[in-house]
């Protein structure tokens, strides 16, 4: 039997986090031994699906005490005996990953990870630099396969890499498998409350503060937004519902009782909490990054730059409805491409059960 660990640095449910948790789950499907090892992080987390997990725990959230359980997993790895493959994501993690270099190491980049620290609160000048060096290292070692979510993600990686890897090296991370009461046309009339979901976190260039300012300066009466989140946020603004799922079920009635789908993110390897939004329906409106070209070819997500366009974009659609309807049939279409058997065949069969 073939055996896998996967490496995460927490299990909080990102889009990210959760493509990996989805090929746990369909490798374990599929007969394959997997285990997930993830560091315990604060901040809340979904309730456990997968069987089998192996924690390294964390004190503080701080970079120093990351690294430092990093090592610790990283050694793990290294004399773990129980698997043979190793599929890593997180950037930091496969700096590390030389620590268990005689494991066949899969590396599944998902964004612009050389950027990583370029506008986090928690480093500075020094540390972002060393990152960067240390990162172009890890681009050297002797992966098995190393894989990309998307063109940009790719494009991202290439510009730093001394040997320039493939573009059929991109496999598209998957979305749910829907249960069909969630992945429904949706319909809007000019007189009933609107419903905006995004999802977001506290991390810098995911958008969070242009959201609220959205929200804080919006004449729109009829729009209420909800933020899906598992970060710890205080915010007073009597238009913003705060909402975090325990379970995948959860998240996806709350995002059943919206109407649009924003993301206010400038950085996305991919946006896939966009495409989730997507699948279910919602129309999708972003400010615009480089993770949309993927599904973005035909204009399906509406792009705007700040708070007076985002009143235009949304007035103009609960204006015309039968737009909006249209709009909200494609989206499920378009979205119904990123499914979970077409990422495991690519990413299996295709690649992890080559010989290199």
């Amino acid at each position: 039997m073939q055996s896998f660990a996967i490496v995460m640095p927490s299990l909080k449910i990102n889009g990210g986090n959760r493509v990996l948790l989805q090929l746990a789950d369909e490798l374990s499907a599929k007969d394959k031994r997997c285990t997930i090892y993830y560091i315990d992080r604060p901040g809340e987390t979904f309730k456990k699906k997968h069987r089998d997990y192996n924690i390294t725990s964390i004190f503080g959230d701080s970079v120093a005490s990351m690294i430092l359980s990093t090592i610790l997993m990283s050694i793990k790895l290294r004399f773990a005996k129980e698997f043979e493959y190793i599929v890593v994501s997180d950037p930091i993690l496969g700096i590390f990953s030389f620590i268990y270099s005689n494991k066949k190491r899969v590396r599944y980049v998902q964004s612009n990870d050389f950027e990583l620290f370029s506008q986090n609160d928690k480093s500075n000048f020094f540390f972002d630099l060393l990152y960067k060096k240390l990162f172009k290292v890890s681009q050297k070692y002797a992966y098995l396969h190393v894989i990309f979510n998307s063109l940009y993600s790719i494009n991202s990686y290439n510009k730093t890499a001394n040997e320039k890897l493939s573009t059929d090296l991109i496999i598209n991370p998957p979305v749910f498998n829907l249960n069909s009461k969630f992945a429904r046309i949706r319909y809007i009339t000019p007189d009933n409350p609107i419903r905006v979901c995004i999802i977001s976190n506290n991390h810098s260039r995911k958008g969070l503060k242009e959201f609220i300012k959205i929200a804080k300066n919006t004449k729109l009466k009829k729009v209420n937004f909800i933020l899906i989140t598992q970060d710890f946020l205080n915010i007073n603004q009597s238009n913003i519902i705060i909402a975090k799922p325990k379970n995948d079920e959860e998240y996806l009635r709350i995002l059943d009782t919206g109407h649009f789908i924003l993301s206010t993110s400038t950085f996305e390897g991919f946006g896939l909490p966009l495409l989730e939004g997507m699948a279910c329906g919602l129309v999708p409106i972003a400010i615009p990054n480089l993770g949309l070209v993927e599904y973005n070819q035909n204009n399906e997500v509406s792009l705007f730059n700040n708070h007076q366009e985002f009143d235009k974009v949304i007035t103009n659609l609960m204006m015309h409805p039968d737009i909006y309807r249209y709009k909200s049939e494609q989206v499920i279409k378009k979205a119904s491409f990123f499914s979970i058997d077409n990422f495991y065949t690519k990413f299996f069969s295709e690649l992890i059960s080559q010989k290199k």
